[in-house]
């Protein structure tokens, strides 16, 4: 009778060390701790992009009115954020409860490699995955967000190097001015199985 014990056990044990980052952590998201990533080559982390704290950001809105952030990054081709861009995740979610008033779009650009339609509707997925970590996993009011992919659409340097690309290949919280400019955004989405209000839009590019 032992072995089968044993075994049900290591499968146990199996399943939650495979389990993905995100749905192992739901203490510490709610606490806004970053917590350890333990998943991720050291090597690779340290060439990762700086993660801008809270204070930065919000000097970066109050000053410029957007912040541009580069430490939040996707699996290839695909709308599923990595788990070494649970730092800076926490780092927006600081950001909206420390002002509650703050609305935002959530923008993704991306680089000029690929077709334009497929380069929108691939920020436009990525944009509503943050919108929805935000939401499920950092406790953040999801009628103050609103996600847009621009795809290449608004460059900042030039793509013709691959450090060009690479800069505009980027996350961008955009400030909302107006409430009119929010109501506008309002819409109903499925987030985490249910439908919420949130100011996410649809994707009008999918098809």
């Amino acid at each position: 009778m032992t072995r089968p014990i044993m075994f049900l056990c290591c499968l146990s044990l199996m399943c939650m060390a495979l389990s993905p980052a995100f749905a192992t952590q739901p203490a510490a998201i709610q606490s806004i701790t970053a917590p350890p990533v333990t998943d991720v080559d050291h090597n690779l982390q340290e060439m990762l992009p700086t993660t801008r704290n809270a204070n930065q950001i919000t000097q970066d809105l109050t000053k410029e009115g957007h912040a541009v952030l580069y430490s939040v990054l996707f699996a290839e081709n695909k709308p599923g954020i990595k788990p070494e861009s649970i730092p800076q995740l926490v780092e927006i979610a600081k950001v909206m409860q420390s002002n509650p008033d703050l609305r935002v779009f959530v923008t993704i650009h991306t680089d000029n490699l690929g077709m334009l339609d497929y380069n929108l509707r691939l920020s436009q997925r990525r944009a509503q995955a943050v919108v929805a970590a935000l939401i499920m996993h950092y406790g953040v009011d999801g009628r103050r967000l609103v996600a847009r992919g621009i795809g290449q659409l608004a460059p900042i340097a030039s793509n013709a190097t691959e450090a060009g690309r690479s800069k505009n290949s980027r996350l961008e919280i955009v400030e909302i001015a107006t409430p009119e400019a929010y109501e506008a955004n309002i819409n109903h989405v499925q987030v985490d199985g249910r439908t919420r209000m949130t100011a996410v839009p649809p994707d009008s590019h999918s098809g």
